[in-house]
């Protein structure tokens, strides 16, 4: 059977979709407008990229596809990050990149659900997670240095620094985040790393990341960044699936 991604049936009456009819103005420009979009999302899920997940780097290649029903190329960037993201939702911001969780939901047979697209996934997250201990190190002498502290102030040891920044680089691969970039290392987000590190084991926390790193695409880590999982790293890799 040819592969296939699936549209709500009541489509329709979904807030999302009248917003997006709402904006452009006629109900078979936005009824275009939405095929396309998910047509894209099922093509890059069948390609191994995680379900209902547009990279911002993959951008270009979705206007080029909305193209067809806005010509004018300034238009079709108004389009989408005006219409389709701000004002309809039909694509969510998480992070860097969007995404569109009702696309996850009414088509959980499509790529990710697939050996091929989960192999993908690992093997991405496996890579990187080859170069955390080095990542750590390097990054840590970026850090600026009275970020590193215990609740009472005190500047943590060495070990503690790089599991601190190891952790935190984990976590960011698991939600495949792009490098943290030094200043967002926040003394708020350390603190939450000291916390997980006094709580679990190296090992029962690699336990957790890697069970999170499995199910990315889960509606439940839509727009889940690091400083947000931290508190809730157990709670949250128990309720996935």
């Amino acid at each position: 059977m040819e592969a296939a991604f699936k549209i709500p049936s009541d489509l329709p009456l979904l807030s999302q979709f009248n917003d997006l009819v709402s904006a452009v103005g006629n109900r078979s420009r936005a009824y275009h407008i939405w095929y396309l979009i998910w047509q894209d999302l099922f093509f890059r899920a069948q390609e191994g990229a995680p379900r209902g997940r547009l990279p911002r780097a993959m951008l270009p290649g979705l206007l080029r596809t909305l193209s067809e029903v806005e010509p004018d190329a300034d238009r079709c960037r108004e389009l989408f990050h005006k219409v389709i993201v701000e004002q309809s939702r039909v694509l969510e911001k998480d992070g860097e990149d969007y995404v569109c969780p009702r696309f996850i939901i009414f088509n959980s047979q499509v790529g990710k659900g697939s050996r091929e697209s989960v192999g993908g996934n690992r093997k991405a997250f496996i890579a990187r997670q080859k170069k955390v201990q080095g990542q750590a190190f390097e990054q840590s002498l970026l850090i600026p240095a009275n970020r590193f502290v215990d609740g009472d102030g005190k500047a943590l040891d060495a070990d503690k620094v790089k599991r601190v920044t190891r952790l935190i680089i984990s976590c960011d691969n698991a939600l495949y985040k792009p490098e943290r970039q030094p200043m967002s290392y926040t003394e708020g987000l350390i603190q939450s790393a000291l916390s997980v590190l006094a709580k679990y084991t190296d090992e029962e926390i690699n336990l957790i990341i890697n069970k999170i790193s499995f199910q990315r695409d889960h509606p439940a880590l839509n727009g889940m960044v690091t400083e947000n999982l931290l508190p809730v790293l157990e709670d949250t890799a128990r309720k996935l699936a």
